[in-house]
This record gives structure tokens, sequence and C-alpha cells, in this order.
């Protein structure tokens, strides 16, 4: 009997080892993500990707995805083959960029893909082509706008002050004649453009067939006045937001005009930046008595001021093109 005992023992632990191997289990699935960069846009929204799984195992799981920038989030994968999540919206100046990853319970390596959020003050060229923008507003840099005086005008020069000069004593005057309702200096940076059935000023922009059109101008119930500040072929460059327009507004000759654009929620910020030597949009005009299509008064109305340097316009989009 004992010859056999040693024998049957190493039967056992054969077996033993047997059962032991099947139970080990393999992670030779792979995941993939397609597609690997998801471009959104800056309002966000819902977007998908579709994933796909080489070797899929019978109980496989696709867990919850990760990311650790809160902005994506809401992830869903209820949906074979599909991944949704949400994107909220952009509302700081610059692109953002995060990466989402996505784990298979028998995969070894985790699949990952980009989502790529747009820059939500970036314009694109078909946020222009064929528009036209209202100007509400005429927005004044405390240093880089100046005012010249033009109540008290001689042959050699203006009188000049900045518009932070302006603002500072407009408020002083306002707040003097209005105690119970004070504004800050802030509160004068900036012109208003009138729309009533009485009287109107407007600045507006055409855009279309590669052309732009710069225009200001007044009317009221017995006339108007229109100007053409800036007209002809344009290239603009998405990357930086700059317009190089030929503009042929002046008969006379033409000129390289650059104007910067973004976006500020709704609205088209729109700022001309040079217009030729000197590069100050006044001496765009010639002579010397430069005409910017509005002016502004003191708090009191005994001075008149005409703006030129840094004007940066707000503009909304406008449906009613007849007006052009």
């Amino acid at each position: 009997m004992k010859r056999f005992l040693v024998p049957f023992v190493l039967l056992v632990g054969i077996f033993s080892c047997s059962k032991g191997t099947e139970e080990v289990p393999t992670m030779d699935s792979v995941i993939e993500i397609d597609p690997g960069i998801v471009e959104v846009e800056a309002a966000g929204g819902t977007y998908t990707v579709s994933y796909s799984i080489t070797d899929p195992a019978e109980d496989g799981v696709i867990e919850t995805p990760i990311c650790t920038d809160g902005w994506c989030n809401q992830f869903d994968v209820s949906e074979p083959g599909v991944i949704s999540f949400n994107v909220d919206p952009n509302t700081v100046p610059g692109e953002r960029r995060t990466e989402v990853t996505v784990l298979y319970s028998n995969a070894e390596e985790p699949a990952v893909f980009t989502v790529i959020q747009a820059d939500p003050t970036k314009v694109l060229a078909s946020d222009l082509d064929n528009t036209l923008w209202t100007a509400e507003v005429c927005e004044f840099d405390r240093d880089s706008t100046i005012f010249r005086l033009l109540t008290e005008y001689n042959e050699l020069s203006y009188q000049t002050i900045t518009a932070g000069e302006f603002a500072d004593q407009y408020a002083i005057d306002y707040n003097m004649a209005n105690p119970d309702s004070p504004i800050s200096p802030d509160d004068a940076l900036g012109f208003q453009f009138i729309d009533t059935p009485e009287y109107r000023s407007y600045a507006n922009v055409l855009f279309g067939g590669n052309q732009i059109e710069f225009v200001h101008g007044s009317s009221n119930p017995v006339g108007g006045v229109k100007v053409t500040d800036v007209s002809g072929p344009y290239v603009f460059d998405e990357s930086t937001g700059i317009i190089t327009v030929n503009d042929k507004s002046n008969t006379n000759y033409e000129r390289e005009v650059t104007i910067h654009v973004s976006k500020d929620g709704d609205y088209l910020l729109f700022r001309i930046i040079k217009t030729w030597w000197p590069e100050t949009i006044a001496d765009y005009y010639g002579g010397d008595k430069p005409y910017l299509g509005f002016n502004v008064t003191n708090y009191n109305g005994t001075q008149t001021y005409c703006p030129y340097g840094y004007l940066l316009y707000r503009m909304k989009l406008s449906q009613n093109e007849d007006e052009q």
C-alpha cells in the first residue's frame, strides 16, 4: 500500500493546479473611441462619441467616464456603443480643453478622448458673411480715447483732454445736479446711440461678398446725413480677429485699414485700430475738422467734443438692412 501513496498525492496536486489556472481572468479586450478629439461650440451642449471593443468579454462593463474638469459632465453610457455627455458654456475668454478617460472592465488600457471648447470671444468668418451689425454704444478708454474740444478751435490746434478727464468732470456735474441718483465716472465712458421717432444716430457695419462697409450718420423726420467711413474688400484672420481692408471709400486714394473684432455674448465688438499714418481714426478724415460720426457734450451742454483714438463699438446683429 505504501507504494501507491506518493503517486496519488501527485495526481491530486495536478488536478488542483489545472483548476486554478482556468479561473485566472484574461485582460485582452481593447476599447477605442471615435472621434478621439471632439470640438464643441463655446455655447456648450450635448455631444456624443462612439466606442468599439475588440474581443469583448461576456461580463465586460463600460464604467462611467472620468473627467477632472467639471465643465465636461453628465456622462451617459446606457446606449451600447455610445457615450453622451454635456459641456457647460464657456464664459471665460480663451479656448479650453480637457481629457476624458473611459475604462472597460476587461481591458488593461483605458481609452482617452479630448474635448476642445471654442473661445467665446472668437469670431468666425461665418459669423460675419452677409450680416448687418448696428452699434448700441461706443465705449471709450480712460487714457487711449482723446476728446477734441470743438467749441474752442483755432487755426493751429484743438484743445484735447482724455476720456477719463471728461468722465470725471461729467460725473461731478451730474452728481451736483442729481444728488439722489449719483453716477460714477465709468458711467460716462461711452456714447449711447439714439433710436427714436424724432431722432436717430447710428453706426453700422455691413459684411457681404468679401466686402465691408462701415457707415455712421443721423436722421430725423426732415432728413439726415450718412457718411461712409470704410468701404472695400477685406481679408479676415480668424486666429487673431483681425480684418484687413483695402479701403476705397475715398475716391482720391486707397488706404489699408485694420480692424479688430471679437464677441461678448451676442455682441460684436468692433474697433478700428489702424487707418494710415498717423494711426488715429481722427486723422483718417483729413483736414483740420475731423468728424467721427458723433459728438459728445459735457453735462451742462456748454462744451462739445469729438472723440478719436480708442473707439470700441458694441454692436448687435440687425435684420433691418433697408436702413443701409
